[in-house]
């Protein structure tokens, strides 16, 4: 009321899924005097590093004079500061690696001849070529290991329907969904990228209304926003997002307002494997976003891109397993 002309907005989500930076187009949009300038925005409020394939941005810093110029902009309000949900649980379930296991060395070890390939690159469209090549091989470990675990995930799925339990499974990949399509049948309903609005309120609409499906199978993207299933109290992920937000806004599908149950969430994860990197870097990383949106933190946050960090991780234990002298760190940009 003291602001007749002010112009409000009202936003589900993060304002900064990433990096610092992300926050610039919000500026941008409503005419704040910070979206006045990308590259003033950036010199002064990001950390940057130079290396092959040019600057990437590596850090925040000034987080306290940029939390003060945006406290008129911006007032972020946490879920359990507005809604009075129900518990969330945490349940972690690792498995062996089992009969993939030299199958997913082999990957690594193509990780690293790659690696060796950038050092011995020419010319820039090589190099790009071969950062492909990369994040190729990085998407081809986290499906192998995701497709390995449905056989793993089955009983436990099993188990909750036979408690008359609805169960919610996500994946970033089709081959694990497409499994357990097949395993389930009628049983269950799937969302994946591609389907069309009339087909994915079918199935969001059979999985909270028909008795006899019990199963929702989703990728990150096409349900992990915008759809309510507070029918189900159980998501199981079976390989992680590469953000923190597609993370939180998937188990948000249950764990949302109507919502009178405790929520489970099953984090599956192949021990000592990419999963494990994963995970701890998507924990690092919502700290990092905290830390530059919340009172009573550093001033300054490092952080990597998780791709950079994944390789650079897994090329690390390699050496390591392998007894080779570590190298320089590497940017996939």
């Amino acid at each position: 009321k003291h602001f007749p002309k002010a112009r409000v907005t009202l936003l589900s989500g993060t304002p900064i899924t990433n990096r610092v930076n992300d926050i610039f187009a919000y500026f941008r949009l409503c005419g704040h005097p910070l979206g006045r300038s990308y590259k003033a925005f950036v010199d002064r409020y990001t950390i940057n590093q130079s290396g092959r394939g040019g600057v990437r941005i590596i850090g925040a810093q000034n987080i306290d004079e940029l939390r003060l110029k945006i406290s008129n902009f911006m007032i972020r309000k946490k879920t359990e500061e507005c809604i009075d949900l129900p518990q969330l649980f945490i349940k972690k379930y690792y498995f062996e690696m089992g009969d993939v296991k030299g199958e997913y060395e082999q990957h690594v070890k193509e990780l690293y001849a790659f690696r060796n390939d950038l050092d011995n690159s020419k010319s820039t469209q090589e190099q790009s070529e071969i950062k492909m090549k990369i994040k190729g091989n990085i998407h081809t470990l986290n499906r192998l290991l995701a497709t390995s675990k449905v056989r793993n995930i089955i009983p436990l799925i099993d188990n909750l329907v036979e408690n008359g339990r609805d169960v919610i499974v996500f994946s970033g990949y089709r081959d694990p969904i497409n499994m357990l399509e097949k395993h389930y049948g009628n049983d269950c309903v799937k969302v994946i990228g591609g389907i069309d609005s009339s087909a994915k309120d079918d199935a969001i609409q059979k999985f909270t209304k028909n008795p006899n499906c019990k199963i929702f199978l989703g990728n990150f993207k096409a349900a992990g926003v915008g759809i309510n299933l507070v029918n189900s109290r159980d998501v199981i992920f079976l390989n992680f997002p590469f953000t923190p937000d597609d993370l939180e806004q998937s188990y948000k599908r249950a764990h949302r307002t109507g919502q009178k149950e405790t929520v489970n969430v099953y984090y599956t994860m192949v021990k000592e494997s990419i999963d494990i990197h994963i995970f701890d870097m998507i924990v690092g990383k919502t700290k990092d976003i905290n830390s530059v949106l919340d009172e009573g933190r550093e001033g300054v946050v490092h952080y990597n891109q998780i791709p950079n960090e994944l390789f650079n991780r897994l090329i690390h234990q390699y050496e390591k397993e392998h007894h080779i002298k570590g190298k320089e760190f590497v940017s996939l940009k």
